[in-house]
């Protein structure tokens, strides 16, 4: 059984889409699953380190930063390629964006140029602006 689409404060359909291609190359055989211990292994180092950092037991599914790490180890287990972290990066842009400017922040226009490069437009700026993802993980 897999459980899609549960994590939260995260990029949203990037999450799923990785979530239901690592269940398929599951169900297809093409990858193994690690034995049940290490699976509850897994999630107990997952469970105390998410309590480590001030999480409370009911906000254990929120991602935030740490996605990358998570998109990482399903791309891992899985021989899949994960999400770019330039995709993660703006979408922790659009998030810092709708909490600095809400009235606008739905009119920037984002346009990736590369794996690491994108330009982002605002409304009220004559000029885009070029970012590099630089992604901080706690």
């Amino acid at each position: 059984m897999y459980f899609i689409g549960i994590p939260t404060n995260t990029a949203g359909f990037c999450m799923i889409d990785l979530q239901v291609q690592f269940a398929k190359t599951f169900l297809e055989g093409r990858a193994k699953l690690p034995s049940k211990e290490e699976m509850i292994e897994d999630t107990r180092l997952d469970v105390e380190s998410r309590l480590a950092s001030g999480l409370r037991p009911k906000e254990l599914h929120m991602m935030g930063r740490r996605s990358k790490d998570y998109y990482d180890s399903l791309a891992s287990l899985s021989g899949l390629e994960s999400v770019s972290p330039v995709v993660l990066q703006i979408y922790f842009d659009g998030i810092d964006r709708f909490m600095c400017d809400f009235s606008h922040f739905r009119e920037d226009k984002y346009k990736l140029l590369d794996k690491d490069h994108y330009m982002v437009k605002f409304p009220n700026e004559e000029e885009p602006v070029m970012r590099r993802q630089e992604i901080v993980l706690d």
